[in-house]
């Protein structure tokens, strides 16, 4: 069940706060959960938690941190998304 998914993926990411060594996997568990909510049920608000979840990832590993190209590839396909949905050329620019 994707709600159940969803909640547990919510759970883990509580015990692995920011600034836990392990946080960056349970952000990207999460936000890859609400993103295929986000594509079953195609609610905007979904794609939103999605984009900032993966902000927050980005933010997590240091400049130059392996990790960080598949952040930056994770953002960049949801603001894609999203500028497929909204068509605002600022989604556009900063998925480029």
């Amino acid at each position: 069940n994707l709600k159940e998914t969803v909640t547990s993926h919510l759970e883990t990411l509580t015990l692995h706060p920011i600034g836990n060594q392990d946080h960056s996997k349970p952000v990207n568990d999460l936000a890859s959960a609400v993103l295929t909510r986000y594509k079953l049920l195609g609610m905007n608000e979904d794609l939103e938690e999605v984009i900032a979840y993966y902000r927050e990832e980005l933010a997590l590993p240091p400049h130059g941190h392996p990790d960080r190209s598949m952040s930056f590839n994770n953002l960049a396909d949801a603001l894609l998304t999203q500028f497929q949905q909204s068509v605002r050329m600022g989604d556009l620019e900063e998925a480029i």
